[in-house]
């Protein structure tokens, strides 16, 4: 318990410091003003598309239960989600919603470690999308600023496809249980062998992984599509292009466990990233803010979910 809470305690330390840095190179009232100038019906849509991306991603989940031959029920899969989601908001971690997820699922149907594999799973599909996005969008922009940016999307691509193959690849894994037993500082590889036999269950079902790829894609684009409305309405010249080389970068980044919820790293990005294309300190705070904004109040609909729940399945 004490090693909890010194990590969270270190966590809101990163998260305060971080904090402090961004105010220096902010103003509030322009900021503020910022926000105010976005037009509404902007909001509302991009409101509307981050509900529709929620719902999609819970559907890529499905599949992917599909595939470890794990029956779910469509409502119970969807209101699972969302109640997951709304727990990655507000717990201090940024994984802590997936945990609850994986938690409810496994007590619904006792499946073990497959639960929990899903939940990973569903989070990590979403990468040779990105990487692929990240890809397209620093060859069609004309910024060389953001072209920089083509050799990690490569490097980053290579690296989850040969990592994924070689954790379904049996013989890899039976090489590495020997040499556990050869030298015991090595940790035990069980977990491994457990994730080995369930990415291949995943990758065996071609349908299904044809559909989670393609919903990743239109997951990915929508993230991209939402800060791009937002900086126009706001009436900035930004290109969708360059939004399909930033946004994942800051999606990856928001994803370090060292500050609470991403809070601090997230706006740092925004404001760091942004400034290759020319926006402001002040711009960038007022799209990263919005962004959030909305996404919290779509995750809200799994806390109305969450309430709702008593001494049922869900």
């Amino acid at each position: 318990m004490k090693k909890i809470n010194s990590t969270q305690l270190i966590k809101l330390f990163i998260t305060l410091f971080l904090i402090y840095l961004i105010s220096l190179h902010v103003q509030p009232s322009e900021v503020y003003n910022k926000i105010k100038s976005i037009d509404l019906r902007i909001i509302f849509l991009v409101l509307l598309i981050t509900l529709f991306k929620t719902v999609l991603s819970a559907y890529r989940w499905k599949e992917i239960l599909n595939s470890l031959n794990i029956p779910l029920p469509e409502l119970v899969m969807i209101k699972l989600y969302f109640i997951g989601s709304f727990f990655n908001l507000f717990l201090p971690s940024n994984v802590g919603g997936d945990v609850i997820k994986a938690y409810k699922l496994n007590k619904i149907g006792n499946h073990g470690h497959l639960s929990y594999f899903s939940v990973v799973a569903e989070r990590i599909s979403g990468l040779i999308p990105l990487f692929i996005l990240a890809i397209i969008g620093s060859i069609l922009s004309r910024d060389k600023q953001i072209f920089l940016f083509f050799y990690p999307a490569i490097l980053g691509f290579i690296s989850f496809i040969t990592a994924t193959m070689l954790i379904s690849n049996t013989k890899f894994i039976d090489f590495l249980t020997k040499l556990t037993r050869k030298i015991p500082l090595l940790p035990n590889t069980k977990i491994l062998i457990k994730i080995n036999k369930a990415t291949i269950m995943l990758l065996k079902n071609k349908k299904s992984l044809i559909k989670i790829l393609a919903i990743s894609f239109i997951v990915q684009l929508s993230v991209a599509i939402n800060s791009y409305l937002i900086a126009n309405s706001m009436g900035l010249n930004v290109n969708l292009q360059s939004m399909l080389v930033i946004t994942p970068i800051i999606i990856l980044m928001t994803t370090i466990p060292i500050s609470l919820n991403g809070f601090g790293i997230r706006e740092g990005s925004y404001i760091y990233l942004f400034s290759f294309i020319g926006i402001s300190a002040n711009d960038s705070l007022a799209i990263s803010l919005t962004v959030l904004t909305v996404v919290y109040a779509v995750g809200a609909i799994g806390g109305i979910f969450y309430l709702q729940e008593k001494n049922t399945v869900i």
